[in-house]
Order: structure tokens, then C-alpha cells, then sequence
């Protein structure tokens, strides 16, 4: 184990907080090999503590005689806190707290009861468990975090007086890293109480506080939203404008200038409010902003070009609108603008007015930079009306009338869809190879090499389908070359040319290594099972030699001449604000805000290896695996290099195991292998407990909460609430139950059992039933994009684990062979 080069010492004096410093040493101190628990634990630096400021107060313990030694306890309170346990947690750390007389852990195990209150909602819980905590601790030994804790438990009870004191206490326990998160919450329960003038004050200072840019406009608009309540607009008006030197989006700048000038309105000068719309209106036609001003200056009877009330509305969706703007233009102005005829023909074909829309395309003349466009919306048209032989007519006329025109290859494009769609193969085919022919450098011509290739084979020509997707295969690149390949390859053995099946799975493996048509092609050539499980299971290296071994390949990647272990983070990167905001917020469970910070620095450091890997590296240490992998990536995509082909120590640092005991024993009990359930874990949540998504899913395997509620039924959870996914051990509990009995009910087929678990086992029995076993014919029956993507993406990143964790596996400096696949 690499001892860590003593930097630390100099940190306080470039102003470094001692709360951060004592942090960042207790993780380096670890080795890079530490991989923190997702609960992060904090040393805090000794202070004199302000009293404690809320009403909460302590309730007197029973008296018991101990039994079980206080830090035995604490460590079964945070093992089952851990495992997804909270009622066994709270009672062992309640028991702890009732001894007497009163251990030394009580004031550790008060801090943590008063998270899981907190955690869990229980505000009340939360503000007597801190506020105990503050009495048992010394007051030099005293976490500050406890402080911050309770003033977000007294918010949840809306108690925003005794909660701007606790947020005040750790401001002055921590002063200067997140003062800006801080005096940001401050001037939130300002609002709530109808302080307006003190939330201004609040929000300013914390406008002042250093963040990162988005977190900064976002505060920027509170106090704007403050000078409002404050009766301030004309002020308000010009912090928005203060926004808009820095925005750099164009929806979100024109939100901006829409919200100034309805400041403007407030602050009773109608007059330039109305013109700044106005101006919003004619320069940002394509945002929504613009039809909302665009609906407050026709409320206000102000006068608006028709042409432009048209455009405006079309693009934000109100068809009717725009048609009743330009139609009476379009009737009566002689030189009526193309573009405006394009648009009148499209509201008219959305309103089912076909030969309106008709007239409107056929009204923009040939020397118009519009006439190609216009006359792909008449077969459009004419497609929507019902019309398809109409429609392939008029493409294939007009593709022989514009031969030169970008329009004829889009032309060629529709009018072979559209055969195709009608069961007319040869015709597609004819259409198809004119359009490659004349065209061979547009993308209508890859796209239709690829749909010619398509009804090839499933008319059974299989030569005809390889000659064409051969020469698809010879104009892509990464993953659209590799399933070409793929494709290819089975076709020639379906064709009994096996050499040429070999040729084409090998090149496909070399042209997108981590891809899923990597993973399918290196199974081909080895006749291996899709998902098989590795031979033999290997979560155990020599770290130290593969860690020198990845440090050498990153200074001969990218020339770093730095002297010693790499992965320690430089005193300028651990001096950044972003990192140091960061690790303050993470340590609070802020975990959104954390991020972005961290974010913050990972994308900009995005095209520097070295960084990358010092980043990945502490951000691993700290627990948030999630932007440890994100960095891990920029570190091999700066080297252009695969994940399969990298270093091993890094292409774990991609392609991690994280909770491996848990992983490790739901497999075992369900007989499943281990790296199926990484590679999901993986695939859902990147490894991140408290990832949530818009359908409710929630935790690293992200169930949804119907089937939480199946699952808690059928494993006789107690007192299941869906936030207990949060926890790793019952996300991993859960998920590997649904996934077991998906693979049960699927005849232990790990492939269909991932399509089950996605879309349901329904629609996945019924493409296993359309297969009739083959693998590749089940992906091609998968009818939902999405889940196809998810068990393709899956099967490659399983494709990635076996070759870093089965045996055989292989890094770049052994060999290349198909004994490095697992």
C-alpha cells in the first residue's frame, strides 16, 4: 500500500477550512484504495459552540442497566442504519442512549439518531435527537453539522425563526465555504415569514459568496424575486438584468427578459415593459417566452405584425392562431414571404385543411431558397391525407425535377420508405440504390443502405442483405460500423462462409470494444452463451502493482513528468472552490447541490487526464461514486482509449463493484451471477443509493413503487415505505428478488429476465415467444426502443465486467485474445 505524500500540512495556510482539511486527511489517509460508504462521517475541528437556539427540548432517558457495550451497539446502530434496517438502527442507538450512567458513544449515537429522524421526515425526533447530542458532546468535540442538521428539521416544521439561528450557528462554527447555501436558506425562511427587506439582505450576501454559475443565477432570481416582495421592482429589473450578462442559453434568456419586463409592469411603467416584450417578441420567436409576451401585448390591445403573431404561435404549438394570422395576409398580399407559406400550409395541414395546405406550398415559386422544402411538404401532405401512392409519385417526380437540390436525396429517401412500407421491395430497392447512386455522400444514402439491408433480410436474401450491410459497415464508424459487422457476420455463417463470419465479428469487437455489438460478437466467435456468468469470480488484486501499472500508462498518455504517486489530488485542485464547496455539501447530504459543484470542475477538466484521474480518485474517497465514474470516463475518452483496453485500475474506476458484500450475498441466494447485478446496478442508477426518476423509481436499482409494494409483500418487509430504496441493502434486496423471479419465470434466460424487468414480463414473454429461441431474433422482436436499448446497453457493460472480473480477463499490457473476454 502507497503511503500518501504528507501535502497537508501547507493546506491551512492557503485557506483551506480546518473542518474541510480534517475531512480531505481522513480520506487520503485511507490510500486510493478506499472506497467510502455512501454515509459520509466527519472529523470536526475543535470551537467554541453557541448555545443552542431552538425550542426543542431533551427528554430525560430512562435509567437501565447496560447489557450490550455502547460501541458495540453504535456499530450494529450504523450496520443496520446501512442495510436498509432503520426500526433495528433507532432501537440500538435509543438503547445506547438509555444506559447509564452515560457512555462515551451516546453523543455519536444521538448525531446519527437525529440523521435518520431526518432522513425519514420525523422533525420533531430530529430537533430533540440534535439538540441532545449538543448537550452530551463537548463542546470542543462538537460537530457543526449537527447545527445545520436541526435548522433543516425546524424548516420541515416550518419554524423558520429557530432555523435562521441554526443556520446562523453554523456559519459562525464554519465560516466561509458554503456560506452561500447557508444565507441562501436563511433568506428562504425570511420570505416565509414575510420579511422581505431581510431576505434581501440575506440573499445579497449569499449572492456575493462564491458558487458555481448555475447555482448563482438560480440565486440571482430570488433576489430578484425578494426586491419584488420588497415592493422593489425597479430594482428587481435590474438584477435581472444583471442574470442576463451571464446567461448564455436561449430559452433561459429570454425567461429572463420576459420576468424583467413583467417586473416592469409591476414597478407601474407599462409603457417600456410593453416594448420589452415587444422586442422579446420580434428577437426570440422560437421560445415560449415569446409567445407568453406575445398573449400580454394582444391582452394590451398593442399592435403586432400578423406575419410575426403567425410565427410566434405556430412554433409555440397553436396552430389556429397562427392560421388566422397569416390566412387573411396570405390572401391579400401579393408578395406574402415563402417562409410564411410554409408555415400557413403546415397550420393548415395540422388543422386537416389538405388542399388549403396544398394551395399554400404550391404558392412559393421556384426561384424561392424555400421551393425544395415546399415541395417535400406537398407529398407530405398528401402522405397525411391518406394519399401514400400519391405521395410516392410526386417524391419520385420531384427528385427527377430538383435533381441538384440537397431536397431530391430527402425526396429519394420518402418515396423509398414508403414504397417499403407498402410491401414493395423491389421498387424501395430500385429507389434506395438511385438515391446512393446520386447521392453518396448524403445521410439519406447510409440510412437507406441500411433499410435495403433490413428487407434483404427478411426476404431471406441473405447475400444481397451482406453485400449491403458491407458497404454500410465501410461508411460508419464506432458502434453504427460495429453492428454492421455484427450483422454481416451472421449472415455470412448463415450463408456457411465461416471465415468471413470470424473476419466480420473481429472487426466488429475492434470497432466499438465496450459496445453491445462488441460483447454479441466476441460471444459468436467463442460459441458462449449471452450474459454467461465468467468461470470463475475475481474481486480480489495485487492493487499496489496494478496501480503503478495504470500511473505509468497515464504518464506515458498524457507526458506527466510529476515525480511519485499520481492519484493523490494536487494543492491546487483540493484549494479549488468548487471541490471544497462540494465536500462541505456533501458531507451535509446535500448531495444535488454537491454535484453541482463537483460538476462544475469535472467538465471542465474534461479534456485533462491527469485531473480527471485525480478527481476520480477523490470523489470515490469521498462516496459519491456517481461523479467518480463520470471523471473516470473523461480519463479514458481524453486518452481515446476503451474501457476493455485501459489499465485495469482505471477501468475499475469506470466500471466499479461498490457494495460488493451486499451484491455478492443476494446473488448467491438467488444462484445469480454477481456481475449481472453490478452491470444492472450500473445501468440504472451508475451507482448513486439516491437516485429517484420521474416514474418514482428509487435506490441503485431503481424499482418503481408498484413493484416496491409486490416485492415488500412477497419478502415480508416490515413497515415498507418507498424511501427505503434509498438504502443500498434493500435496493439491492428488492432488485435482486424482482430480477431472480424474472429469471424463474424465464427459464433462467438472463436476457429475457432483463427485458422483464424493464418492460414488464408480459410484453417480454411474448417476444421470447416470437424468437423461438435465438438471441438476436429476441432483441429484433423487442418492439419498445427502449427497453431494446436497455438490454443491449446491459449486455455491453456486462461484456465490460466479465473482462475485468471473470477470469481470463485481460488489460492492454497481456493480450488481446478471446481468453482476455472472461
Amino acid at each position: 500500500m502507497l503511503t500518501p505524500p504528507a501535502i497537508f500540512p501547507g493546506l491551512r495556510s492557503r485557506g483551506v477550512p480546518p473542518l474541510l482539511l480534517a475531512a480531505i486527511a481522513l480520506m487520503v489517509a485511507c490510500s486510493p484504495f478506499a472506497q467510502a460508504e455512501p454515509t459520509q462521517t466527519w472529523t470536526p475541528a475543535p470551537s467554541d459552540t453557541p448555545a443552542p437556539t431552538a425550542t426543542a427540548t431533551v427528554t430525560p432517558s430512562p435509567t437501565v442497566t447496560p447489557t450490550i457495550a455502547p460501541d458495540l451497539l453504535l456499530q450494529a446502530a450504523e450496520r443496520e442504519l446501512r442495510d436498509g434496517e432503520p426500526a433495528r438502527g433507532v432501537f440500538a442507538l435509543e438503547s445506547l442512549l438509555a444506559q447509564t450512567p452515560v457512555a462515551a458513544q451516546a453523543g455519536d449515537a444521538a448525531l446519527l439518531l437525529g440523521q435518520e429522524w431526518l432522513r425519514e421526515g420525523q422533525y420533531d425526533a430530529a430537533i430533540n435527537a440534535l439538540t441532545q447530542y449538543m448537550a452530551l458532546q463537548p463542546a470542543a468535540q462538537r460537530d457543526a453539522r449537527a447545527w445545520f442538521w436541526r435548522a433543516q428539521a425546524l424548516v420541515g416544521q416550518e419554524n423558520w425563526q429557530d432555523a435562521i439561528a441554526d443556520y446562523t450557528a453554523w456559519m459562525q462554527l464554519q465560516p466561509g465555504v458554503i456560506d452561500s447555501y447557508a444565507l441562501e436558506r436563511i433568506g428562504d425562511a425570511q420570505m416565509a415569514l414575510g420579511q422581505p427587506e431581510a431576505a434581501l439582505a440575506s440573499y445579497r450576501a449569499a449572492a456575493a459568496s462564491d458558487r458555481v454559475r448555475l447555482a448563482s443565477l438560480r440565486m440571482g432570481e430570488k433576489l430578484a424575486e425578494a426586491l419584488l416582495a420588497a415592493g422593489r421592482a425597479s430594482e428587481a429589473v435590474t438584477q435581472y438584468e444583471i442574470i442576463l450578462t451571464h446567461a448564455e442559453n436561449a430559452g433561459y434568456r429570454a425567461s429572463i427578459r420576459l420576468a424583467a419586463a413583467r417586473a416592469l409592469l409591476v414597478a407601474g411603467d407599462e409603457a417600456l415593459a410593453l416594448a420589452r416584450m415587444k422586442v422579446l417578441f420580434e428577437e426570440q420567436p422560437g421560445t415560449a417566452a415569446a409567445f407568453e409576451a406575445m398573449l400580454t401585448l394582444l391582452e394590451r390591445e398593442v399592435s403586432l405584425e400578423p406575419a410575426a403573431v403567425g410565427r410566434v404561435s405556430f412554433n409555440a404549438g397553436d396552430v389556429q392562431r397562427a392560421q388566422a394570422a397569416l390566412a387573411p395576409l396570405a390572401a391579400t398580399e401579393a408578395d406574402f414571404p415563402a417562409n410564411l407559406w410554409l408555415t400557413l400550409g403546415r397550420a393548415e395541414r395540422d388543422l386537416g385543411a389538405s388542399e388549403a395546405a396544398t394551395a399554400a406550398f404550391a404558392a412559393i415559386p421556384e426561384d424561392s431558397d424555400f421551393y425544395g422544402e415546399a415541395l417535400l411538404e406537398l407529398g407530405r401532405t398528401r402522405f397525411w391525407s391518406g394519399d401514400t401512392e400519391g405521395a410516392i409519385e410526386h417524391y419520385l417526380q420531384l427528385a427527377d425535377s430538383i435533381s441538384r437540390s440537397p431536397a431530391a436525396a430527402e425526396a429519394l429517401w420518402r418515396a423509398g420508405f414508403l414504397q417499403s412500407s407498402l410491401d414493395l421491395p423491389l421498387e424501395a430497392r430500385v429507389t434506395f440504390e438511385k438515391l446512393v447512386e446520386q447521392f453518396p455522400d448524403a445521410s439519406q444514402a447510409t440510412s437507406a443502405l441500411g433499410l435495403m439491408a433490413d428487407a434483404a433480410e427478411l426476404r431471406n436474401e441473405s447475400a444481397l442483405a451482406r453485400e449491403y450491410l458491407t458497404r454500410l459497415a465501410g461508411r460508419l464508424r464506432g458502434e453504427g460500423r460495429a453492428e454492421a459487422l455484427l450483422r454481416s457476420g451472421r449472415l455470412s455463417r448463415l450463408l456457411g462462409n465461416e471465415e468471413a463470419a470470424k473476419d466480420a465479428w473481429n472487426d466488429a469487437a475492434a470497432a466499438a470494444p465496450d459496445s453491445f455489438y462488441a460483447a454479441r460478437a466476441k460471444d459468436l466467435l467463442s460459441a458462449r452463451a449471452a450474459l454467461q456468468p465468467p468461470a470463475n469470480l475475481n474481486l480480489a488484486f495485487d492493487e499496489a502493482a496494478e496501480l503503478v501499472e495504470a500511473e505509468d500508462w497515464l504518464r506515458a498518455s498524457f507526458s506527466v513528468e510529476l515525480a511519485g504517486p499520481l492519484w493523490p489530488a494536487a494543492a491546487d485542485l483540493l484549494a479549488d472552490g468548487r471541490l471544497q464547496r462540494g465536500t462541505v455539501l456533501w458531507s451535509l447530504g446535500l448531495g444535488d447541490e454537491a454535484r453541482d459543484e463537483f460538476f462544475g470542475l469535472i467538465n471542465e477538466s474534461s479534456g485533462d487526464g491527469l485531473t480527471s484521474y485525480q478527481l476520480a480518485v477523490h470523489l470515490r474517497g469521498l462516496g459519491d461514486y456517481y461523479s467518480s465514474i463520470f471523471a473516470a470516463a473523461n480519463v479514458l475518452r481524453t486518452a481515446d482509449v476503451a474501457t476493455v483496453n485501459a489499465p485495469r485500475w482505471l477501468a475499475r474506476l469506470r466500471y466499479p463493484v461498490y457494495w460488493r458484500d451486499e451484491v455478492q450475498a443476494a446473488a448467491r441466494e438467488h444462484g445469480m451471477d454477481p456481475l449481472l447485478l453490478f452491470s444492472l446496478i450500473r445501468l440504472e442508477s451508475l451507482f448513486d443509493p439516491w437516485a429517484e426518476a420521474a416514474a418514482g423509481e428509487k435506490g441503485l436499482t431503481q424499482v418503481i413503487p408498484s413493484t416496491g409494494d409486490y416485492i415488500a409483500g412477497q419478502i415480508n418487509w416490515p413497515d415498507y415505505q418507498h424511501s427505503d430504496l434509498l438504502r443500498p441493502h434493500a435496493s439491492i434486496t428488492f432488485g435482486a428478488w424482482y430480477l431472480a423471479e424474472q429469471m424463474e419465470r424465464f427459464n433462467r434466460d438472463p436476457l429475457v429476465a432483463l427485458a422483464g424487468y424493464n418492460a414488464g414480463p408480459g410484453r417480454a414473454i411474448q417476444w421470447q415467444d416470437a424468437s423461438l429461441g435465438d438471441v438476436d431474433r429476441f432483441l429484433e422482436a423487442i418492439d419498445i426502443d427502449s427497453t431494446r436499448n436497455y438490454v443491449q446497453l446491459l449486455y455491453g457493460i456486462h461484456h465490460v465486467y466479465r473482462s475485468l472480473y471473470g477470469s481470463g480477463g485481460c488489460s492492454m499490457f497481456q493480450q488481446t485474445s478471446l481468453a482476455c473476454a472472461g
